[in-house]
């Protein structure tokens, strides 16, 4: 694949994304965060550290842990993931998607489908 099918496949994906943001409520990148946990439940069952979460997505995008941190806690406010805290190290917190942010994340694959 050339640069100019990469480049419409990357303005068509973008695309989509903003409509689904704008019909369902969300930026763009508390969805992508939240696709990312969605994901991430599949295959870590007790959930991803902060830390993991803030690496993983900083390696897309150089978010700012701190970022990380205060986007999780808006989503955790509006419940679709929970946050837990580590019995032994008290300043890691397990971040799990839950069964409504599952939703948001099944609603938001459907801009996906062709």
């Amino acid at each position: 694949m050339g640069f100019p099918e990469r480049y419409e496949q990357y303005v068509g994906l973008n695309s989509r994304m903003a409509k689904a943001a704008n019909d369902l409520g969300m930026p763009a990148q508390k969805l992508s965060y939240l696709a990312f946990l969605a994901r991430q439940e599949e295959t870590i069952s007790v959930g991803t550290t902060a830390i993991e979460f803030s690496e993983e997505m900083g390696g897309r995008g150089s978010v700012a842990p701190s970022r990380i941190s205060v986007i999780v806690g808006e989503l955790g406010d509006k419940e679709l993931v929970s946050q837990t805290i580590d019995t032994v190290d008290k300043r890691k917190r397990y971040i799990e998607i839950t069964p409504e942010g599952r939703k948001v994340v099944d609603r938001l694959m459907t801009y996906f489908e062709d």
